[in-house]
């Protein structure tokens, strides 16, 4: 069982403040350090937890013996038996009415007694306890007795508590020294976690325990529609106490259930989970915004608000800002990651609704992530809409804006919670409704979106104008076209164009917006603001440096646009005539770009088949060359496809074909390199290379590799090494230019 940290005890020891039950808040303005937070959290879970008046946690304040003992009380599940205890008067200085007296006498009652009196009769109930009857009271909870500990006290339960790992992370210098409330934490925390006397872990005695779950997502719908459930890992559950503090979020660890399968409260794991606030991230890694990388398995468990998925599935949709989980596994790697997509509740329209300081509730020292990227408060612009991530202390801004032809809303257009526009329906948060109460169905307004795409506001079409700039999808026609946007979302409409026009635009770079219902309108993005080469080293495009949220694009001619990232790119420099376009944000950083054929990767590699094919029209036969290729994965051949370019029957090569596969944009022939050992081959950060002629060129991830021999296709480069001595190996282009090894061959 993991030990639990200052969780349990500082919800014992709010327990003992009592201000009242219920559902509280588990921010504090007096705790500063988010482990303690997180512990006081999962008390409050328990129904214990609550604050003083002005709502602190009194971290460094003292408890009292009374108080001590009702948290131990209400820790052992023992409460509910507090009144039989409390007519009774066993203590001259414990009178029946005083406070805690139903507690007391029941602590000190029975066969497992936890405290005793004082020598002279007395309990002496508001007197401090001290760090030596705090942890003898706890070891006796745990089933220890004065025969375990010896004769000598405090030091016998001392030993028996620090072999136990009740004392885990905590010092104990001073024990006889009064308690801390934070101290009390930390030591109710480890309680939960440390086993019971011959037994298991404390917290599987007080119900149904489930290790490694996750807390996915808070205040969701229960199966039977009520409102205040968990999305968890081991389902959606319901909670016993209707609390659930935002502080578990995407940790993972223990869940407690009860007889009914509530949740009673949930342990992170200590020591093994890190937040991280992402820079960039790609398929086995992920950058956070100090420059450290973590190395995470494609097999990894991803989490979201809604799903559990692999690592590999989800990396894609992890932007830079954003705000994730890393999990360890006991040996001190990556087994898993949770990434936060769950809703803003609130949000700020700067200029319009409010003001950031509102947001932020007073918070100085805050991250600004400004579309995915650090930025500063100065480069907040009038009309981006602000969400608060207090946890994380991030400011989260967005300048997506969507112009187009109000369509529909519900349940009403005077205080609507979702909305249509482009045919996509849009969740409309509640501090949005007085800017959309003015507008009517048919009205061309502009939508104002937070991080996690949910309507901030809205503003009169030409106030401010619509940033939303994607990819036009292949099958576009002049009725039916859909363009998925850089943030992901797809939008669709009729473009009213000729059919024509509109394949032309297939794969395209546009920017959209909407005159009408059901419409959609698309403007190819031609020229580029910035001028120069991209230099990686520097990160810079002439001499503008490049955003660190820089979206990256490729394409091959004419053919479809394919989203890629700055390590995809093995040169140092992209050439100016490279760079179809580059865009930049409100800090005049680039972040757009997109590129022509720098990478080779939107080839398909393999064995080029030439042949033709003749077709009959207005009584005249027309022969044309066409292409297929033959590879790993299309044994038989792709399908053939007229072109006008010259083929090399049956040479190793790569073809790029359009976006719905029916034309060929381009073709390369690979050049060969004969007679490379197997063993020049090595590997360095993951990635294989070969130096040939004293130039270095990567392996690509997925080389084919063919016996031609035997006419077959090896499985892996692993393989065809282990078959031959010497191969020919093929690059497409120059080390310098990006080549890569895109072909090896035994003969």
């Amino acid at each position: 069982m993991k030990k639990f940290t200052a969780a349990v005890m500082a919800l014992v020891l709010l327990f003992a403040l009592c201000i009242s039950a219920g559902a509280k808040s588990a921010s504090f303005p007096d705790i500063t350090d988010p482990a303690l937070l997180r512990d006081v959290a999962v008390l409050q879970m328990l129904g214990v937890v609550s604050g003083d008046d002005n709502g602190n946690f009194m971290p460094n304040g003292t408890l009292t013996r009374a108080a001590f003992c009702k948290m131990a009380v209400t820790v052992m599940g023992r409460g509910d038996e507090e009144s039989i205890y409390r007519s009774r008067t066993i203590f001259p200085d414990v009178r029946a009415g005083y406070w805690a007296a139903g507690y007391i006498n029941l602590a000190v009652s029975g066969d497992k007694k936890i405290i005793l009196g004082n020598s002279d009769g007395t309990f002496r109930p508001d007197d401090p306890v001290t760090v030596a009857q705090a942890i003898t009271i706890l070891m006796r909870v745990l089933g220890y007795a004065d025969a375990d500990a010896g004769m000598l006290w405090p030091d016998g339960y001392i030993t028996l508590a620090k072999d136990a790992g009740l004392l885990e992370g905590i010092g104990v210098s001073s024990p006889g020294s009064s308690m801390t409330r934070a101290q009390a934490a930390h030591l109710f925390a480890n309680l939960l976690g440390t086993n019971v006397k011959g037994a298991g872990s404390y917290i599987s005695t007080l119900g149904t325990a489930t290790p490694d779950a996750v807390i996915m997502q808070l205040n969701v719908s229960a199966q039977d529609g009520s409102a205040g459930a968990v999305r968890t890992s081991d389902g959606i559950l319901k909670t016993a106490n209707g609390v659930l503090p935002p502080a578990i979020l995407g940790l993972r660890g223990t869940l407690l259930k009860d007889s009914l399968g509530r949740l009673l409260t949930f342990l992170p794991e200590s020591n093994r989970q890190q937040d991280v606030t992402v820079q960039t991230v790609d398929a086995g890694w992920l950058k956070d915004m100090s420059g450290a990388t973590y190395t995470i398995p494609a097999t990894a468990a991803a989490y979201t608000a809604t799903e559990v998925t692999t690592y590999v599935k989800a990396f894609m949709d992890i932007a830079a800002g954003m705000h994730v989980t890393l999990y360890y596994s006991a040996d001190g790697k990556i087994d898993g990651v949770y990434i936060n997509t769950s809703k803003t509740e609130s949000a700020v329209v700067v200029g319009s609704t409010g003001s950031v300081g509102a947001l932020t509730g007073g918070d100085t020292g805050y991250t600004v992530i400004r579309n995915g990227a650090p930025a500063s408060s100065s480069d907040i612009r009038p009309y981006d809409v602000a969400t608060y991530d207090a946890s994380a202390k991030i400011l989260y801004v967005s300048d997506f804006r969507l112009s187009g032809c109000y369509e529909n809303a519900w349940p009403s257009l005077s205080s609507p919670s979702k909305l249509t526009l482009m045919g996509h329906e849009f969740p409309v948060l509640p501090s949005a409704a007085a800017t959309l109460a003015g507008y009517k169905l048919g009205q061309t307004i502009t939508l104002l979106f937070t991080s996690d795409l949910q309507v901030a506001g809205a503003v009169t079409s030409g106030v401010s104008g619509s940033t939303a700039v994607g990819v036009v999808q292949s099958g576009a026609t002049g009725s039916s076209a859909s363009v998925k946007l850089f943030n992901g979302l797809v939008l669709s409409g009729d473009p009213s164009m000729a059919d024509s026009a509109a394949a032309q635009l297939s794969g395209e770079l546009v920017t959209v917006f909407s005159a009408g219902a059901g419409k959609i309108s698309m403007s190819r993005m031609y020229s580029s603001g910035v001028a120069g080469s991209l230099d990686l080293t520097k990160k810079t495009v002439g001499a503008v440096a490049l955003s660190p949220a820089v979206k990256v694009y490729e394409r091959v001619g004419t053919g479809p646009v394919a989203q890629i990232s700055l390590n995809d790119l093995v040169q140092t420099t992209i050439s100016a005539s490279k760079i179809l376009y580059a865009g930049t944000d409100a800090t005049s950083r680039v972040d757009t770009l997109l590129l022509d054929d720098v990478t080779g990767d939107r080839y398909t590699y393999g064995i080029l088949k030439a042949d033709t094919t003749t077709e009959s029209s207005g009584g005249f036969d027309a022969t044309n060359r066409t292409v297929s290729v033959t590879n790993s994965d299309n044994k038989t051949g792709t399908a053939a496809v007229v072109t006008g370019l010259a083929i090399t029957n049956g040479a190793p090569g790569g073809v790029a074909f359009s976006a719905d596969g029916a034309a060929v944009v381009n073709i390369v022939t690979l050049t060969a390199i004969k007679n490379v050992s197997r063993s020049a081959f090595y590997t360095r950060n993951d990635v294989t290379y070969l130096t040939v002629n004293g130039a270095e060129f990567p392996v690509a991830a997925n080389v084919e590799c063919y016996n031609s021999m035997g006419k077959t296709w090896f499985e892996s480069l692993t393989d065809a090494r282990a078959f031959s001595a010497t191969l020919t190996v093929y690059y497409d282009r120059a080390a310098a230019e990006g080549g890569k090894i895109r072909m090896v061959i035994v003969e």
